[in-house]
Formats: structure tokens, sequence, C-alpha cells
């Protein structure tokens, strides 16, 4: 039988090449996301800059619903953007912000009219695909599971089963992105592989009463393939 880290490589792996074959919903509306961001770092001038950041949170927003709108149903051809450690973003708030690599840039984000953690994250990730990751009420619990399944030592509530995992500024800079990065440390893969198989998990994570119950049912369901025709 599979180990709990043998699980989390092959899900990951599998995710990828899903991904890879640009078959899945998903695949299709991240690429817009992607598309924009590169856009965002391809911008000459401040004022580029402001309109590619619209488009930006645009297409995170139409990712976030899964359900393409006026984007086309094809996937968008990115070409790597030039990327630096640390980004200014017009038009987010009446001041130019930076953000960066560091799990505290999604404060500044959220500082923003009707920008929650979750589309900050999702920015972030966009922006930064090798150290950010995207966090939600799907992702926060399924990556708080595998970091029981794995026993990993990095701050999270699955070390106390009666602390859930919350979605929120705090809670993405306080164990959320550490926890990616050491789950993706142990399965020897990308933060983005990580990322997708916490956000694509098709699991119910209500009625279990305990986070290795939840990590026992979450590595379970791995064996079977859950993350099958995503």
């Amino acid at each position: 039988m599979k180990s709990p880290r043998e699980v989390l490589i092959n899900l990951a792996n599998e995710v990828d090449a899903e991904f890879a074959r640009r078959r899945s919903q998903a695949f299709v509306t991240w690429s817009w996301v992607e598309h924009a961001a590169a856009r965002v770092w391809a911008s000459p001038d401040s004022e580029q800059r402001r309109e590619a950041v619209v488009g930006l949170l645009c297409a995170v927003g139409n990712f976030k619903r899964q359900t393409p709108i006026s984007l086309g149903s094809q996937a968008r051809e990115v070409t790597s953007p030039q990327r630096s450690t640390s980004l200014e973003l017009p038009g987010i708030l009446e001041t130019p912000v930076i953000v960066d690599e560091h799990p505290q840039s999604v404060r500044v984000l959220t500082r923003g009219d009707g920008i929650g953690t979750a589309t900050a994250t999702a920015v972030l990730s966009a922006l930064f695909p090798e150290n950010h990751a995207i966090m939600d009420v799907r992702s926060a619990p399924v990556a708080a599971a595998w970091a029981r399944a794995l026993a990993v030592a990095a701050p999270g509530p699955h070390h106390d089963d009666s602390r859930p995992a919350v979605v929120s500024d705090d809670d993405y800079a306080g164990w959320y992105h550490g926890v990616v990065h050491s789950l993706a440390l142990e399965a020897v893969v990308g933060v983005r592989a990580i990322e997708r198989v916490c956000f694509l998990a098709r699991v119910n994570t209500s009625g279990y009463e305990s986070w290795d119950d939840f990590a026992d049912a979450l590595v379970t369901k791995g064996r079977d393939g859950w993350s099958r025709g995503l």
C-alpha cells in the first residue's frame, strides 16, 4: 500500500499532467489568469500596468466562478514573463502598492475594495507561481489534512483538532503559505502542483471529528485517484 507521501506525489503528478493536456475547465480559465498576469509583468508604464491589473482581477474572478464569461473556451498561449522578486501594482489602492514573494503581501492586496483573501492569493499565485498559492474554503482544509497525513512540522491547524482551517490573511501568512511549501518539499514537486492538488480535491470536508480522520479519508481517496477527470 502506498504511503501518504507517495499518494501525494502521484496526485501532484497526475494533476500536472491533466493541466498539461489542457482538458480541464480549470486549466482553460487559469490560462487566462496566467495570460493576464504576464501582461502585468510586461507593461512598460504605470498606465498600461493599471489596465493590466484590472484585467488580472477580472480573470481571477472568472476563474473563481469556473464559468468562462466572454473569454472564449480555449486555453491561452502564455509566454513566461520576465519576473523579479517584487512588483509595483497601480490601481489596487489610491496609491501604488508593492507586492513580493513574502506571504505578508496578501495584506497589501486585501486593503483594496472588494478583494478578499481568496482573490488576493489567486492574484499573488498568478504573479509569483513558484512562491504563492491560492487559499480558499476548498484548499485550506485539504492542505491542513495533508500536513497532518505527512506529519508536517510547520505551524497550522493540523496540530489541534479544535482549530479549523480558516481562510484569512492571518491564516495565509501564519500557516497556509508555510504548509504548502513544506508539502512541496516533502513531495519534491513545485508549489503550483501542491496548490492544484489542494484546490481541485473532490472531497467533502464536513463530518470528520479530527484531522486524523480527514487525513485518512483524503489519503484513501487519493489512492483511488479522485483527481481524475478534473
